[in-house]
């Protein structure tokens, strides 16, 4: 069996047999692709196996491939004939490597050195055919010489990814002869993307942890709760804000290394996040873009940078984020008067969520938040907050109810009544701040009890 069939015969069966979860047959295609592997050769691969050692099932999020006794036993008997010095071995024993095979500093020298000869072709002065056709063939090399280095500096597993993240040109080419002046243009525009794909290569080495700490983070990611995720994926946007791109985020949670629950879990993360106006999305064919908002990195910067103190004051610890609920409001339910309800109860659930929001205790937050969901509804009339949610007010009003119908009470619910698992991860200050749209609920409460 020739080496190249070998490396993907063990590292599909390696995936067949991981005892922690089962994959779709989209996620097999991203990992085996992301590993250097070709689209063809791995369904030619999947047929093969499928004969006695692999069988695929209908599932939630599309169909799942599992492997037999048979194709357990196949693994075994393939590592036992070619030997535990094989390449392939090592790769099925150690998972993805994920590094690179110089230091971050001399990756990065090589890289901006190719990015450096772009820009010089770039100001080459081009006024006729020939000197076009000699442009274009230096850029050509250029690219080709960039993708090698990749390869060459990389681990295996990534090198093929980054190489044709700068080989891949999305441009459209009209047949037949093109004008010089045209010819000129698209050859200016070719160097601007691949100088943007560079600097994209740079960007997703720079966001990858397991790459930039040369260390894996598989055992310590592998049963991060929702909650935990995402946070990370608003840490990272954040890190990545100064780009103005949207990007990928199954590939940010793939390149750290974060376990999924399940292949749509990127999505519904990302939505979340979209819902609470804290990043902006963008659909791709086979997942979903996102980009940080300002609301977002400011959600970021409230949890790393403490408050500056005040000149001649002794330092203090300052708190890190502005009361859950305004003391304005607080007081504007305090002052309610009605016959029909008694705003005592809520009232003390607000100062209670903030009190425990400015301490840290967040888990009481996300219950304390939907207990107030809870306690509302029959000042507008209503029984649940569903209700509400769907029928009361305007649009705007409507997008703020949804927003905490679908993502605090889901939180809320999680803490509320998951049985303890191996490993757990708890809420943090970005994960439960619920305040602009709870603040928005408890203003529209005051205008419909002061009604006459």
């Amino acid at each position: 069996m020739d080496q190249p069939v070998v490396d993907l015969r063990l590292t599909l069966l390696k995936f067949l047999n991981n005892p922690k979860r089962r994959y779709t047959i989209d996620e097999y295609m991203d990992h085996l692709m992301t590993m250097g592997f070709d689209e063809e050769a791995i369904y030619s691969e999947v047929r093969q196996l499928r004969r006695d050692e692999l069988v695929i099932e209908t599932g939630d999020n599309g169909y799942y491939m599992e492997s037999t006794d048979s194709g357990r036993k196949a693994a075994q008997a393939l590592i036992a004939s070619i030997g535990r010095t094989s390449e392939a071995v090592a790769a099925l024993d150690s998972d993805i490597n994920m590094r690179l095979k110089d230091t971050y500093e001399v990756f990065e020298t090589g890289i901006n050195g190719f990015r450096k000869t772009l820009e010089d072709l770039k100001k080459v002065r081009i006024d006729q055919d020939e000197e076009l056709a000699q442009a274009v063939e230096q850029l050509e090399n250029t690219k080709k010489a960039c993708a090698k280095f990749l390869r060459e500096h990389t681990s295996k597993d990534i090198g093929e990814n980054l190489a044709s993240v700068v080989l891949e040109e999305n441009r459209y080419l009209l047949p037949g002869v093109h004008p010089f002046a045209q010819g000129k243009k698209e050859y200016q525009d070719r160097i601007t993307n691949i100088i943007g794909s560079i600097d994209y290569v740079l960007d997703i080495v720079r966001m990858s942890d397991p790459i930039i700490h040369a260390r894996s983070y598989e055992q310590e990611r592998a049963d991060m709760s929702v909650a935990a995720k995402t946070q990370f994926l608003l840490s990272k946007l954040y890190d990545l804000r100064k780009s103005s791109r949207y990007w990928d985020t199954k590939m940010i949670f793939d390149w750290n290394q974060v376990q999924m629950d399940d292949y749509d879990e990127p999505r519904q993360i990302a939505k979340s996040l979209e819902n609470r106006r804290w990043v902006e999305t963008i659909g791709y064919a086979r997942g979903l873009g996102a980009k940080i908002t300002t609301l977002g990195k400011e959600q970021v910067e409230y949890l790393r940078e403490p408050a500056p103190a005040l000149v001649d004051e002794p330092p203090v610890e300052s708190a890190k984020h502005p009361p859950f609920i305004h003391p304005d409001r607080i007081q504007e339910l305090e002052q309610l008067d009605h016959d029909d309800f008694d705003f005592r109860k809520l009232v003390q659930l607000c100062r209670e969520l903030t009190d425990n929001y400015d301490n840290g205790n967040y888990l009481s937050v996300t219950m304390l938040g939907r207990s107030i969901m809870n306690h509302v509804p029959p000042i507008f009339g209503f029984t649940t907050f569903n209700e509400v949610a769907s029928n009361h007010g305007k649009q705007s009003f409507k997008k703020s109810m949804s927003n905490l119908n679908a993502s605090l009470k889901n939180i809320a619910d999680s803490y509320l009544h998951d049985p303890i698992r191996k490993r757990e991860t708890l809420p943090n200050a970005t994960q439960v701040n619920f305040s602009q749209d709870m603040d928005v609920l408890l203003a529209e409460v005051v205008r419909k009890a002061s009604e006459v």
